[in-house]
C-alpha cells in the first residue's frame, strides 16, 4: 500500500491522465483506505480475500489486528494472517510471526515466530529478515547466535529496511558476530538515520561524540542527540542530558539535563531514571529531594537491575 501511495505521489508532479477505475478489490479496498472509507475498505479487502488473492487477506488482518474501524482483535486478525502467508505473502508471515512472538491473540510462540520470520524472509520480506535477526541476536526460540543475526540483519538493510542497518550497526560497532568495525557501523547508522530512525541517528551521535569511525564533533552529536531525541530516542535524551548537566560544548544547564533525563525515564529508559535520581539526591537543577532520589533509583533499578551496585535482588514470590 505505501509503494502504492507513492507511486501516486510521483503521478501528481507531471500532468495527470483521467483516473482509471479500480479493476479489481483490493484496489477498490486500496482506494477506500485512502480517502478514509474504512467500512469499504474492510468490505474490498474481504472481497479481495475470498477471491484467492493474498494480499488482500493480509490487509484483513491489519484491519483486526490494528482496530481500523473495528475493535481490535488479534484472534480474529491471525487466521486472515495464515490464509494470506499461505497464499505466499511475506509480510503476512512476518505478521503472524509477530503474533506469535508476543502472544497476541494465539499462544506465545516464539520457536513458531522464529519458522514464520524465515519464511518471510525467504520469500522477500525484509522486515521477517530483520525481525529473524532479533530472535537469533536475542536468543528468543532459538540459540543465540549474533553471527546469524548478522547475516539476516544484512539481507534486511540490503532489501531497504532502516532498522537492520541500525541492527546491524551495532553489531559492528561492539564486535558481536562481526569483527568490530566503527566506520562500517558509521556507515550503517548514516543510512538508516536518513531513513528517520531515530535511535540510529543516537547511536550516530554516540560516534560523533567519542571519536570512534568518524572524527570527533560534538556540535554534530548534539544536533544528532537533538533530533533523535525530539523523536522519541530515550538514549539521545540521557545523553544530550550528560551534555547539559555537565556542560560539555555547551553552557551548562542543569535544569534542562533534569527535562531531558526526566523524558528519558518517562519512556521507560533506566539510566535516565538513574541520573535523574542523582540530580534530585544531589540538588542539581532542581531543590534536593531524597525522596524523590530514591523512588528514581528504585524505578532504574526495576528497568535494569545492573544499572548500579545499589540495586538489590528483590525476595521472590511462590
Amino acid at each position: 500500500m505505501r509503494i502504492l501511495i507513492m507511486a501516486w505521489l510521483a503521478a501528481a508532479l507531471a500532468p495527470a491522465p483521467p483516473a482509471a477505475a479500480p479493476t479489481s478489490p483490493f484496489e477498490r479496498g486500496v482506494q477506500a483506505a485512502d480517502r478514509g472509507d474504512q467500512a469499504q475498505a474492510t468490505e474490498s479487502f474481504r472481497q479481495a480475500c475470498d477471491a484467492g488473492e493474498a494480499r488482500g487477506c493480509n490487509e484483513l488482518g491489519v484491519i483486526y489486528d490494528q482496530g481500523r474501524g473495528v475493535a481490535a482483535d488479534p484472534a480474529r486478525a491471525a487466521p486472515y494472517y495464515v490464509r494470506a502467508c499461505d497464499g505466499g505473502n511475506g509480510l503476512a508471515c512476518t505478521n503472524l510471526g509477530l503474533l506469535n512472538e508476543d502472544g497476541r491473540g494465539v499462544p506465545a510462540d516464539p520457536a513458531r515466530a522464529l519458522s514464520l520470520y524465515a519464511r518471510a524472509c525467504d520469500i522477500g520480506d525484509a522486515g521477517g529478515c530483520n525481525n529473524l535477526g532479533l530472535l537469533y541476536e536475542h536468543g528468543r526460540g532459538v540459540a543465540n547466535d549474533a553471527a546469524r543475526a548478522a547475516s539476516f540483519y544484512t539481507r534486511a538493510c540490503d532489501r531497504g529496511e532502516a532498522n537492520g542497518c541500525t541492527n546491524l550497526g551495532v553489531l559492528y560497532e561492539n564486535g558481536r558476530g562481526v569483527a568490530a568495525d566503527p566506520p562500517r557501523a558509521f556507515q550503517l547508522y548514516t543510512r538508516a538515520c536518513a531513513s528517520e530512525i531515530a535511535t540510529a541517528c543516537a547511536n550516530l551521535g554516540v560516534l560523533y561524540e567519542t571519536g570512534r569511525g568518524v572524527a570527533a564533533d560534538q556540535a554534530r552529536a548534539i544536533q544528532l542527540y537533538t533530533n533523535a531525541c525530539d523523536d522519541g530516542a530515550p538514549l539521545a535524551c540521557v545523553n544530550l542530558g550528560v551534555i547539559y548537566q555537565h556542560g560539555e560544548g555547551v553552557p551548562a544547564d542543569p535544569a534542562h539535563a533534569l527535562r531531558l533525563y526526566t523524558e528519558a525515564c518517562e519512556a521507560g529508559d533506566a539510566m535516565g531514571c538513574n541520573n535523574l535520581g542523582v540530580l534530585y539526591q544531589d540538588g542539581i537543577g532542581v531543590a534536593a529531594d531524597q525522596a524523590r532520589a530514591d523512588d528514581y533509583a528504585n524505578r532504574a533499578c526495576l528497568l535494569d537491575p545492573t544499572i548500579s551496585p545499589d540495586c538489590r535482588p528483590r525476595p521472590g514470590g511462590h
